[in-house]
């Protein structure tokens, strides 16, 4: 932990290559820019805690591997302030690069919302860029968390394995700013949203350990997003369930939604597979869906074989 810490001061690239297995054993914290890198297996491994507390403009992770930042328990990755790395309230980043990274066993790798609630926003943090290409998650049931203003995002090419807890809104892909009026100007600052050429299987919000039949009333999503335009192609999504409440492989709300071209098997139950929300432009009062212009959903090759869906 003190020479991550020591390495976080400097705001230099840091390259992990050849440096085994980094302890992080208590939270660090970061004012600077994160540029970590690493070619080989060295990791980073963490508690049952936070690891860095991020006040800096850029993040970027290049080939990190990132285990542990979780309680130890399959079903319970329910402790919020548990993760790699959360942007503290009040921050502006400019970029968040995630890529050719793993993480194994961390409730979240990167964390922007309330630090105590996974439902709660936090309109003070603004993220201008992120870029999470060709990662591997497996055990990561809130890998990346943002519940804040974002403008630019591309999700591309990346793995899911094993989204598994009880957390109330499972969602290992969360960009999501709720709590705001339908007509609030905030939904055009939160732009563009890419998600593309993804992979997961396995996504389970339950309370008890077994296959992915038994389940709970907690929401859970591939994908949780919300802004002024979404675009979800090419993506592959098996078994996404939670049985008996909100559970979708892809739930929006955006001006402008585009759906295309994604293989869901078994990717939600109950209420079905894709999930889209707008208010018509004649609405009235206070609902918490932006205005809803537009939507095209194509091409998508969606099968159930449980019978409980």
């Amino acid at each position: 932990g003190g020479s991550i810490q020591a390495a976080l001061n400097s705001g230099l690239v840091v390259d992990f290559t050849g440096s085994g297995i980094n302890a992080i054993t208590t939270q660090l914290t970061c004012s600077q820019n994160i540029n970590f890198k690493c070619s080989d297996d060295s990791s980073i491994t963490g508690y049952d805690g936070l690891g860095i507390l991020f006040s800096g403009s850029t993040i970027t992770l290049e080939g990190i591997n990132v285990v542990g930042f979780y309680d130890g328990t399959e079903e319970n990755k329910t402790n919020f302030a548990t993760g790699f790395i959360r942007i503290a309230t009040g921050t502006t980043v400019n970029l968040i690069k995630v890529v050719g990274g793993i993480a194994t066993n961390c409730r979240t790798v990167i964390r922007a919302g309330a630090a105590t609630s996974d439902t709660t926003t936090d309109v003070t943090i603004i993220i201008n860029r992120v870029i999470i290409d060709s990662n591997k998650i497996d055990g990561c049931p809130m890998a990346y968390h943002f519940r804040c203003r974002y403008i630019d995002v591309k999700i591309t090419n990346n793995t899911c394995l094993n989204a598994i807890s009880s957390s109330n809104g499972l969602t290992p892909y969360q960009f999501y700013l709720d709590g705001l009026g339908f007509d609030d100007p905030t939904y055009k600052l939160i732009g563009n949203l890419v998600f593309s050429g993804n992979y997961a299987n396995t996504i389970v919000n339950r309370t008890t350990t077994g296959d992915s039949s038994p389940g709970n009333a907690y929401e859970c999503h591939f994908l949780k997003a919300s802004g002024e335009k979404i675009t979800i192609t090419d993506n592959i999504v098996i078994d996404c369930t939670g049985v008996t409440s909100d559970c979708e492989s892809f739930y929006t709300k955006a001006r402008y939604v585009i759906i295309s071209d994604n293989v869901i098997i078994d990717g939600g139950s109950n209420e079905g597979a894709i999930n889209i929300k707008g208010n018509a432009s004649d609405a009235a009062g206070t609902n918490t869906s932006p205005f809803g212009e537009y939507s095209i959903i194509s091409g998508n090759h969606i099968v159930f074989t449980r019978d409980s869906y």
